[in-house]
Parts: structure tokens; sequence; C-alpha cells
């Protein structure tokens, strides 16, 4: 009987292991969990810390599904070795998995940043789901939370513990917040409006070392300066692919894989945020909803159980942040490249302001501030069904000179009805 291996406790890995399933109905499947839990969805990490969302709901599935469809969940075991070559997993207490197939749906582990003091209690990268826990346990106790990052997630994260009524202060490396995406004159405005939000904003800067004896105590910053703190988010942290050093497996950042999610090992694939390649669509970061992960569940099952690969068929990737008054939403591809056209739309009335990236000529990616309202139509926009003829608002970046950043984000306009 062939044996599919699937390493992982993301959604990825739990979709691809469904998948398989339903297309296979006799090979063994062992789910092999990274951290010591079910399959769970990193996405919901911020909604869950803002109880915006039950907990229950970050697991993919419950653990009877996984009986009932005779996936085998192995989640008590520390992987220490992984032979490509032999098709072997050995694990801490000596056991031996021998497979047929391998699915790595998650990198093994994460790297915090280089940072001294990273080790300490109240240091959290926001990656398992053991985190959260330990988060939510002492939230109760906490004032003040530090966030450095440089990622719409990573501003997701800090709005979460706003809502949670902490002291959060958000570290940025840039002089203004996601100046390739925003234009530095418009994300320092936007910087602006979220310190009236109750965010404290550190531009330009860094951590240098976290102090405390064993915990987290404070924070000392590049630019000198100490902040209190009792909890530290290090949001841009990276997979840590050391287990396969020794193998040919080829890695830049994340496995390469082609547009089957096959690694240049035979019988290897990699998913979800393990792989590079796959998947044509970009927003961002590595944290993305589980919609995502449907499409690249498909194709590698498919691949797997020898069927004809499935069309095709990318969702548009949507990451919403809300505050009080203030909505921003991240539309597909939210990492700007040389050579793509800015079409744009100010409103200083109502402080919506819509901006739609196209790369030749084709749209591939949009962000919307206070017009959450229009998100399904410029989701159409990006998908292909609809054209920016449809969208006679929108005007080449370098004609929109009706409306100043600071207009957008500081006027108010009696003849203009708010939405």
């Amino acid at each position: 009987m062939k044996r599919i291996v699937v390493l992982g406790s993301s959604v990825a890995a739990g979709k691809v292991s469904e998948e398989i399933r339903r297309l296979d109905p006799e090979s063994e499947i062992i789910l092999m969990g990274l951290d010591g839990c079910y399959p769970y969805d990193r996405y919901l990490f911020a909604p869950v810390i803002a109880k915006e969302v039950e907990y229950p709901q970050v697991f993919f599935r419950d653990k009877n599904f996984y009986e009932q469809h005779r996936i085998q969940v192995i989640s008590d075991k520390k992987i220490t070795r992984i032979n490509l070559a032999r098709n072997r997993i050995m694990t801490e207490d000596k056991t031996t998995f021998a497979y047929d197939a391998l699915v790595i749906a998650d990198a093994p582990g994460y790297r915090l940043p280089s940072i001294k003091g990273a080790s300490k209690n109240g240091v959290f990268g926001f990656t398992h789901l053991k985190e959260i826990d330990n988060i939510l346990d002492v939230l109760p106790l906490v004032e003040t939370v530090v966030v450095q990052s440089d990622t719409p997630e990573g501003l997701q994260i800090t709005a979460a513990f706003l809502k949670r009524d902490k002291e959060v202060i958000w570290i940025v490396s840039g002089e203004s917040i996601f100046p390739s995406l925003w234009g530095l004159e418009v994300g320092q405005k936007m910087a602006s409006l979220l310190e009236i939000k109750g965010l404290r904003i550190m531009h330009e800067n860094a951590i240098a070392e976290i102090l405390g004896e064993g915990e987290a105590k404070a924070v000392r910053l590049k630019s000198g300066k100490i902040l209190s703190v009792q909890v530290v988010i290090l949001g841009d942290v990276e997979g840590d692919f050391r287990l396969f050093v020794d193998s040919s497996l080829k890695i830049h950042n994340r496995i390469c894989v082609d547009d089957r999610f096959r690694t240049n090992v035979d019988n290897v694939f990699a998913v979800g945020s393990a792989a590079a390649g796959g998947c044509p669509i970009v927003a961002g970061e590595d944290v993305m909803p589980s919609v995502l992960y449907e499409q690249e569940a498909r194709i590698t099952a498919a691949v797997l159980s020898g069927q004809p690969q499935p069309l095709a068929c990318w969702p548009v990737v949507v990451r919403s942040i809300s505050l009080e008054g203030l909505t921003i939403d991240f539309i597909a591809e939210t990492r700007i490249k040389d050579g793509q056209k800015e079409f744009v739309f100010a409103d200083e009335g109502c402080k919506i302001y819509k901006k739609v990236f196209t790369d030749s000529n084709i749209p591939c990616g949009a962000y919307l501030i206070n017009a959450h309202e229009e998100l399904e139509k410029f989701g159409r926009l990006i998908e292909g069904t609809m054209t920016l003829a449809g969208f006679p608002e929108l005007v080449p970046a370098e004609s929109a000179t009706a409306h100043s950043p600071d207009d957008l984000l500081t006027a108010e306009s009696p003849q203009t009805k708010c939405l």
C-alpha cells in the first residue's frame, strides 16, 4: 500500500490531506504535525486575540474528521532528521517513518530575527498556536505590547491588541508605513490617523535588545530609546529549513516548486507557506486565508493520485483590517514591482482612498481605505471579470493632482455625503 506523509500543522497540511483522501481512498496517509497540534489556521490568530473569532474556529477540522477519513495524525513526535534520498523521517525517540511520497506544508521551524534576548519569555513570532495560547494566558496582566513588522499582517496584529485595550507600539523600519505600497506621503498620513486611534508608531527603527531577567520587561531600540513592555511580537519571521540542509532539495527562502507543486526531488512536494513558485498569487506575506490553499491541495492531490490536473482557478486573496472609523483592505498582489502602473481615487471629505496596480495593463492588486463596501467589486476587477472601464473614478497616479494626501486624511467636506 502506498504511504503518503504530509508534514505540517497548517490549513495547507490539513487541506492537502483531505484532498488526497478524496481522490485516493486506499493509500495510507500520515499527517505529522510539527508543533504538537492538529492543523490550524494562522490567519485567524489576530481575530482570536481580538475576540472576533472563537478559539475552536482556529482548527481546520475536528479530531473526528481525521479518524473518519483514515488520516493518521501524529503530533507528539519531534522530527530530528529527514533523509530524502532514502524516503525516511526520523524522530527524537528513534522512530523511523518510511514514505512513498512526501508533502511539506510548513517550514519545519521558524527563526526569530537575530536580536539579543529574543529567547526570553514573552517574545513571540506569532507562528504557532501554542504561542497564541501563551499570549491569551498572560493578556489580562499585559499593559504594553510591542510589534515589530513591516507587513500588513503586522498591522493586523497591532489592531487586534488595540481592540483588547492594550497600549500598542508598532516598530517599522521605514519613514512611513508601507511606503512602497502607499507612497511616502499617504503612508505618513495613514500613520497619523492610526496614532489618533491609539497606536504608537516608531519609524525608522528596530529592536536592538530585549531586556529582562528571563522574561521580557523592556526593549532597547536602535535609536537608544528604552520602552517598558510585557509582550514582544516579532512579526516578520523566516522559515527554518535546516532539516533539509544535507539534501539536494532546492531552497531559496522557501522550497522551490513547479506549477504542480513538485520539487526537484522525486516524490517530494511542497505547498502553503513552505513553497515558492507554485501559486501565481502573491499577497505579500506567508500567512494567507485558507481559501488560497484549496487550489494548491487539489493540484497536488491530483498529481499524487494520477488524476487529471484540475483547471487552475486561483482566488483573489484579501486581508482586511478595521479599527473604529477606519477600514483597510489589501487585495491580491501587494508586493509592488518595477514597471507596474497605478490608478488612484481620493475623496477627502469621506477620507476614502483607492489604488489599483496593473502589470502589462492587467489589474493585479489593489488596496482600499474606507471603501470596504466596494471590496467585492474590486475583487472582480482583479479576477478579470471587470475592467478598469467600470471604474471611471480611477485616474493614472501621475495625473491624480486634484487631491493631496494631506486633504485625503485631514479635510472635511460638507458637500460630500460620507458612507
